[in-house]
């Protein structure tokens, strides 16, 4: 299995480790982006602090922007000219 580096979470309050950690299998109609940037939000925080209950180790960072470098299934087809993107949940 093909993995990654990641700024990881191993403990509250803690420095964050680099550590590689595996890429999770693309499902359908989906994209695999290489992260080229990220920030931590607030609740990235609060898990780091522990003040929202989280299970250890988690990589935070969930607002990225990247290169994709896979797509399945349609997303082929209706982004088949998008070399860039970014995540944000909600």
């Amino acid at each position: 299995m093909a993995d990654c580096l990641a700024a990881v979470i191993t403990d509250f309050n803690r420095e964050l480790e680099l550590s590689r950690v595996p890429l999770p299998e693309l499902a359908p109609a989906s994209v695999l982006i290489r992260v080229d940037a990220a920030t931590l939000c607030g609740t990235d925080a609060h898990r780091w602090q522990g003040h929202l209950r989280a299970a250890t180790p988690f990589v935070p960072g969930h607002e990225t922007c990247g290169t994709i470098v896979e797509m399945r299934g349609e997303l082929r087809d209706i982004c088949r000219d998008a070399r860039r993107a970014e995540r944000h949940p909600g």
